[in-house]
């Protein structure tokens, strides 16, 4: 983020594949070394759509040993028909562990996979 343009790559690579828990530490070092809070930098050098993701992806759940079957069940409800925000903040705000069982369980009631039903909301667009 420091200096002329924004490595947009580099930030998909780090909240994308990164941990909850490696989140808190970049994120620590990041105000560490630059004396800024990361989720401002990211925010003022983006915007739109995509600010919206990146920010939502920085804040996503912890992983916890406590599993909210009845978070997971009312997430895996969701139907083709919902809103963009809804379905972004599902897959966006989830640990890993919670998607693959949203994942399963919304395949069941939807005859379809979550990700075939983000690629015609994308279509949608």
């Amino acid at each position: 983020l420091q200096g002329l343009g924004t490595d947009e790559e580099t930030l998909i690579e780090m909240v994308c594949s990164r941990s909850a828990d490696e989140l808190v530490e970049i994120k620590r070092v990041y105000k560490e070394l630059f004396k800024k809070e990361l989720e401002k930098d990211v925010a003022g050098d983006t915007s739109g759509d995509f600010r919206s993701l990146l920010l939502a992806l920085a804040k996503r759940d912890e992983p916890s040993n406590i599993v909210d079957y009845e978070k997971i069940d009312q997430d895996a409800r969701v139907r083709q028909n919902a809103k963009e925000k809804v379905v972004t903040r599902i897959v966006v705000s989830r640990c890993e562990v919670d998607l693959m069982k949203i994942r399963t369980e919304f395949k069941k009631l939807n005859q379809k996979s979550l990700y075939q039903t983000i690629a015609v909301i994308s279509l949608s667009l």
